[in-house]
């Protein structure tokens, strides 16, 4: 038996379908669509840099370097504090920490952290090729 069969009309009316068809705002949407595109281009850039080694190591350069970032410029850890250290080992343990930590920044943050691996802040190699930065699919 269904089990839309036995609920009263009206809830279901007035509880369920609103919320089923219901989309989203356009500044969420616009934060969707800007969180998938800079964790792509992350993965675009680290491919760049390391591009010799295996995806496994790339995983972990990206882990490693996101967490630092996250950690000294959002947390405002001091690299030199204990505080600081478990911090980046918390989110190097953890399964999904990419996702996990781009999450809890903002779109600003994430930007802000995107644009700083591709001046090459963050990157041994020196500054990235602006074109692996195209910004036209985000309209």
């Amino acid at each position: 038996m269904n089990i839309f069969s036995r609920l009263p009309e009206e809830i279901i009316q007035n509880n369920i379908l609103p919320y089923t068809y219901r989309t989203q705002s356009p500044v969420l949407l616009k934060d969707m669509k800007t969180f998938m595109y800079i964790y792509r281009k992350i993965y675009d850039i680290f491919d760049y840099i390391y591009e010799t080694e295996t995806d496994n190591f790339k995983d972990l350069m990206i882990k490693y370097d996101i967490t630092c970032y996250y950690a000294e410029s959002v947390l405002d850890r001091n690299t030199d504090s204990i505080s600081f250290y478990k911090s980046v080992n918390l989110y190097l343990d953890s399964k999904g920490a990419i996702i996990k930590i781009l999450g809890k920044m903002t779109p600003v943050q994430r930007l802000k952290y995107l644009i700083k691996l591709s001046k090459g802040d963050r990157n041994p190699h020196g500054t990235i090729n602006f074109n692996l930065l195209n910004f036209s699919n985000l309209e």
